[in-house]
């Protein structure tokens, strides 16, 4: 089961490509609503600015120095008490006139040199109103003094405005991030088949069913599936010759041993035997490779492909008939469904020279598990012998080291199972058993890419 920890290059892009943009769109989203709020803040100015001109084009002067509006200003709302609306004409003695609006209230002010200028600001009133203000002081023909004329309008109307707008931005900016987001997983799904493709083009050839990497891809992936393909020809290319320069090597051995046969035929004496026994070793492990070397000119990756379970039960069975005077009880735990990327015989002498190391040291109890992950598998092998501890641990790894001479053997199971598996890329070591005698762990890849 793959790890929900494992890094994801459509989730990294993905999620990239998610804050990027919402960053982006908050950042628009918050221009556009400064600007509008802006936007909207002006349009109130310009329409107090309007009523303040109108306010200013009403006002006449009369003969007696009293000031009066040429016609009503035409708002309903500077008639209504506390509308929020409001107009005051004042000069620096007080208030000259103002809007039915205001009642008994006044809008503080100040008079200062007329220029024609407005001001705008806001005013909170006595009774918690925020209201906007525009000033503009002036002096109308026929008057000596300065008169402050002052327009006024409450920005709730202005505040619910801009809320309403707030809201509708925050909405259209989450509909378009969903379907934004939305477009950039269906974008980022189609822009990473061809690397999918090129993964299970990879996977057939690690399983054999293909030798190369198909090469029809977009520019950018292109160079990397024409390497693939020269790292795998490359391979290829190496493989073969390391095959043919062991068969050349062994085929150079055996005329040679033929000949010390020969002549270890004619030798009469007792050594001829153990002479004659070890010569048969070296010329069965030269066979051996001749035989590989052989095979290996027709070898595909999917004869590298190997079932795990057939194998162990089948040396478990051979175990039990090399040693039927122990009676060892093997509790194995194997998915049928277990490959490993490794040949046969290569795996069936790692298990067996573990396994005949387990059935040697055991008291009764021998456990043969196996379980897969991301990697690959993982085979674990421990009996209820006496076990070892670290310093002998790391001794058994050495080539002919035996720790009690008692035992039959040369002291080379475990040294060459362990450099078989790490020439597959494996790992393999050595630890005490739950059952207390020695646990054996190895690490393979398997028959499908991790």
């Amino acid at each position: 089961m793959k790890s929900l920890r494992q890094p994801s290059l459509h989730r990294r892009l993905t999620l990239t490509a998610l804050v990027g943009l919402l960053f982006a769109m908050s950042l628009g989203a918050w221009g556009l609503t400064r600007a509008f709020d802006v936007a909207v803040q002006r349009g109130f100015d310009e329409r107090l600015k309007t009523v303040l001109h109108t306010l200013v084009a009403e006002a006449e002067n009369q003969a007696d120095g009293s000031l009066v509006l040429g016609r009503p200003m035409g708002d309903p709302r500077f008639d209504l008490i506390y509308s929020g609306a409001y107009w005051q004409i004042s000069n620096a003695n007080g208030v000259l006139l103002r809007s039915r609006s205001l009642w008994d209230q006044e809008i503080p002010f100040s008079v200062g040199v007329p220029d024609g200028s407005t001001v705008f600001r806001t005013w909170t009133n006595p009774f918690g109103q925020t209201v906007r203000l525009a000033e503009r002081d002036l002096t109308l023909p026929g008057r000596q003094d300065v008169l402050h004329f002052i327009v006024a309008g409450r920005t709730d109307d202005l505040e619910e405005e801009v809320r309403q707008f707030d809201q509708l931005m925050s909405l259209g900016v989450v509909g378009l991030m969903l379907v934004m987001g939305l477009s950039i997983a269906v974008q980022m799904r189609i822009g990473l088949q061809p690397l999918r493709g090129l993964l299970r083009d990879l996977n057939a050839v690690w399983v054999g069913r293909a030798e190369q990497v198909n090469e029809q891809l977009p520019r950018e992936l292109k160079p990397l599936a024409v390497t693939i393909n020269q790292l795998l020809r490359h391979d290829r290319r190496q493989t073969t010759r390391a095959r043919d320069q062991a068969a050349d090597l062994a085929h150079a051995i055996k005329t040679p041993l033929a000949v010390l046969r020969a002549d270890i035929d004619q030798i009469d004496s007792s050594l001829a035997a153990s002479m004659r026994q070890r010569l048969d070793l070296i010329d069965g492990l030269v066979r051996r490779n001749l035989a590989r070397a052989s095979a290996g000119r027709h070898l595909t990756l999917s004869s590298l492909v190997t079932p795990l379970y057939p194998v162990a039960e089948q040396i478990t069975r051979l175990m039990a008939r090399v040693y039927p005077e122990k009676n060892v009880n093997v509790h194995m735990d194997i998915d049928p469904t277990i490959s490993l990327r490794m040949e046969r015989e290569d795996l069936e002498e790692v298990l067996g020279n573990l396994l005949d190391n387990a059935w040697k040291w055991s008291a009764d109890q021998i456990y043969v598990s196996a379980q897969t992950d991301a990697w690959g598998c993982e085979i674990s092998i421990h009996d209820d012998g006496p076990g070892l501890n670290e310093q002998e641990a790391q001794q058994v790894m050495e080539r002919h080291v035996k720790l009690d001479e008692r035992m039959a053997g040369q002291g080379l199971g475990l040294p060459i199972a362990r450099d078989i598996v790490e020439a597959v890329n494996g790992q393999l070591d050595l630890s005490r058993s739950p059952i207390g005698g020695l646990r054996v762990r190895i690490r393979l890849p398997t028959g499908h890419m991790p």
